[in-house]
């Protein structure tokens, strides 16, 4: 059973066949016939359409936009009462009312949503304009009440994609007051990527699964945050929250530089994070050899655990260096004109009216547009060298410390082994037995790295006329 049909199994309704019946049939002529009874029908299923949009119980899983298509009405049909004829009949209402608005129209809009369609008009149009509506259809002045047409004719008008206003508005309005509820923000916190967006606001809109958030939410979300909201400005994968009380109309340099910083930020977040996933994986392997008695296969981990720890060490600076361009961007700009003004103007363009304390800042090597320039290429070079150097530390071996330009000696690594090992046996995981086992077991890997340094010559050392003498035992020699 899909997650939408056990959803479904809960709602009151499909427990009940006669009422379902008339919920799913074709409810068009009854919009003559019956409007108060069609309206109640209109109404239990925007109630439906919405909770499905908004669990994200679609094939797409888009949580603000529903598609209405073969794949939902296939999913809609239910035991012996079937598909829902009553959909485009629905869609069509809901359309109208703008409830329901088609996708192309709303992204492509210049003009706010509510501008035509404001809230009283929604309401009245619900509580006095569908009884008029009906009027006017019985003196044929409006509509063709006695031929609605086919369900094929009305069915092929329905499809499409809406954005579902209601569900939207909730979502956009958590948004605002996540960001804008505590009062005054800083340059960074008010300017995000496509990644930081997601990363802070799925949580709020879906806290059960903020991973669900789809592409086509993040459009929708944004379009309808600046053109309607006037909460924000954006600019490709750039966007930029107002303070209150304010105004934006453009993205300049400063937020495409933090953008891309924070973008950054998060690229090295998720390596420190991985990596330092890694080398608990690798510890752990250490440990499962050394009890199994593998020490060169443990070795093998443990340089590889080593390189790791290189990197992350690598990481850790990276980062460090973009938390505190952030931070000194973020003390410069105290609103976003100053900012702009501090980091970017030309020469000679009224900075002698700055206090003294902002050309101190303006003058700090940190802070100057080619040096945040020359940090995130450097660091963008550091990101490219990770897969290499990645691929290079699952090789293992010489290859692997080339690539992270690191060199371990092997006595190094055998007494960090062997701290490893006395570390087990002091928490009780091996015991003295196992322990001199394992010594026995490094003493003969000794003897074997001895032995695999002795060359032997490739030519006798004797002339070809010349025999070598014959091999006589120890013991011969004592008679």
């Amino acid at each position: 059973m899909s997650e939408l049909s056990k959803f479904l199994a809960t709602i009151p309704e499909f427990t009940k066949t006669s009422r379902l019946q008339s919920l799913y049939s074709d409810i068009s002529r009854q919009k003559v016939s019956n409007p108060t009874g069609y309206q109640a029908n209109v109404l239990w299923w925007k109630t439906l359409l919405q909770d499905i949009v908004k669990r994200g119980l679609q094939s797409t899983s888009d949580h603000f936009v529903l598609h209405v298509d073969s794949d939902l009405i296939e999913s809609l049909r239910w035991g012996k009462v079937g598909r829902p004829l009553s959909m485009p009949s629905v869609v069509s209402d809901l359309k109208a009312t703008r409830d329901f608005i088609p996708l192309d129209d709303f992204l492509s809009s210049s003009s706010s949503v509510h501008a035509t369609y404001p809230l009283p008009y929604r309401v009245a149009s619900l509580v006095l304009g569908r009884p008029l509506w009906w009027a006017l259809e019985q003196l044929n002045i409006v509509g063709e009440s006695e031929n609605p047409g086919s369900y094929d004719s009305r069915w092929a008008l329905s499809q499409g994609s809406y954005v579902v206003l209601d569900v939207l508005e909730v979502a956009a309005e958590a948004i605002i007051k996540a960001q804008l509820g505590t009062g005054s923000l800083s340059l960074s916190e008010s300017t995000h990527n496509l990644s930081s967006f997601r990363t802070k606001f799925a949580p709020i809109i879906l806290p059960r699964a903020p991973e669900s958030l789809t592409d086509l939410d993040i459009q929708v979300l944004l379009r309808y945050l600046e053109r309607d909201k006037g909460a924000l400005v954006s600019e490709k994968e750039v966007i930029k929250f107002a303070e209150p009380n304010s105004v934006l109309t453009e993205i300049t340099d400063v937020d495409r530089g933090v953008a891309e910083m924070k973008l950054t930020r998060l690229h090295l977040q998720e390596q420190v994070d991985e990596i330092q996933r890694k080398i608990e994986d690798r510890v752990t392997k250490i440990k499962d050899l050394i009890l199994s008695k593998r020490q060169e296969m443990a070795k093998s981990y443990l340089r590889s655990k080593k390189l790791l720890e290189e990197l992350l060490v690598n990481r850790l600076k990276s980062l460090e260096t973009i938390q505190t361009i952030l931070l000194k961007l973020d003390t410069a700009a105290g609103d976003i004109e100053a900012s702009h003004l501090i980091l970017f103007s030309p020469p000679h363009s009224g900075l002698d009216n700055l206090p003294d304390n902002a050309h101190t800042l303006l003058a700090h090597p940190t802070l100057q547009r080619d040096y945040v320039d020359a940090t995130l290429a450097n660091i963008s070079d550091a990101l490219a060298n990770h897969a290499e150097i990645e691929q290079a530390i699952q090789l293992g071996g010489k290859d692997a410390q080339r690539a992270a330009n690191v060199d371990f000696d092997d006595d190094e690594l055998d007494v960090e082994l062997a701290e490893m090992v006395q570390a087990q046996q002091a928490e009780g995981v091996i015991h003295a037995p196992q322990l001199e086992r394992l010594e026995e077991d490094e003493g003969r890997g000794h003897v074997k790295a001895a032995l695999s340094q002795i060359q032997v010559p490739l030519h006798s050392p004797f002339p070809s006329s010349q025999s070598a003498p014959p091999i006589r035992h120890r013991d011969a020699q004592l008679e």
